[in-house]
């Protein structure tokens, strides 16, 4: 349970970081049922203030962890299945860390 409620922790923070960026950048926000999704497409795919926010690997394995967040709170956690995880987990230092470059690099390039 601890690992599953991490895992989606850290996705949702990620996300609070592109919601932030993107809201200071532009009037409004992505709305309705998919915006989370959106979200991760719009950080990927588009050129804000000269440059993409995150990669396309940072992108694709953002949206596995997105799938995983979405699964963990609409599943008992008993039913989370550790395979599920087990790669989310031994990617997990690293697309942190991917992350964490490209934001800050998206931040000083932007200022």
């Amino acid at each position: 349970m601890f690992l599953a409620a991490a895992l989606s922790a850290f996705y949702n923070g990620a996300e609070q970081i592109l919601k932030r960026i993107l809201k200071d950048l532009r009037s409004e926000p992505s709305q309705g049922s998919r915006w989370h999704a959106d979200l991760l497409v719009s950080a990927a795919s588009s050129e804000i203030a000269g440059g993409l926010i995150i990669s396309e690997e940072t992108y694709e394995d953002l949206a596995e962890f997105l799938g995983f967040r979405h699964l963990f709170r609409s599943t008992y956690w008993f039913q989370v299945e550790f395979e599920r995880m087990k790669g989310l987990i031994e990617r997990f230092d690293q697309t942190l860390s991917r992350f964490r470059i490209e934001v800050y690099a998206f931040l000083e390039q932007s200022t």
